[in-house]
């Protein structure tokens, strides 16, 4: 069976800040790897880098199930900008600010993964739960790792 139009206009809705705040993580982390300092400098710069690259491709992924459910997607800084809830990061932190910046970022994009999870769980819409769960998987275990950096 397949969804309803009111159920992909919902999810395609709901999905559209997930994505704004997945591209709004994926600048800020690119600005910490260009311009973190410090004893850890090419831990942290490999690591942001790596991690930079893989929201990239959470953006990509999410956008295009935004497309599949039917919708264009907007892709303007203004746009992500009105959508996301994710503050810009700022390039003087130090190494730890930056890191307990970036755990706030995802941590604010799981809540909103598990609001539209529960959306497509109820429009039984399994393409999307799976898309959310491997993001929520890769985020949850991200933001483990930052906390034990912090210890």
């Amino acid at each position: 069976m397949s969804l309803s139009e009111s159920d992909k206009k919902a999810i395609s809705e709901a999905l559209l800040p997930v994505l704004a705040d997945h591209y709004a993580l994926y600048l800020k982390m690119q600005g910490y790897h260009w311009n973190v300092t410090g004893p850890a400098f090419y831990a942290l710069h490999k690591l942001f880098g790596k991690k930079y690259q893989s929201l990239a491709k959470d953006v990509d992924e999410i956008a295009e199930r935004i497309r599949t459910l039917g919708p264009k997607v907007a892709a303007s800084f203004s746009e992500f900008q009105r959508l996301s809830s994710i503050e810009d990061g700022l390039v003087d932190l130090k190494a730890g600010d930056m890191i307990s910046d970036l755990v706030k970022g995802y941590e604010t994009l799981i809540q909103k993964i598990r609001k539209v999870f529960k959306l497509a769980e109820k429009a039984d819409d399994q393409v999307t739960m799976d898309l959310l769960t491997s993001l929520l998987s890769s985020h949850e275990q991200t933001v483990w790792g930052f906390k034990s950096t912090l210890q």
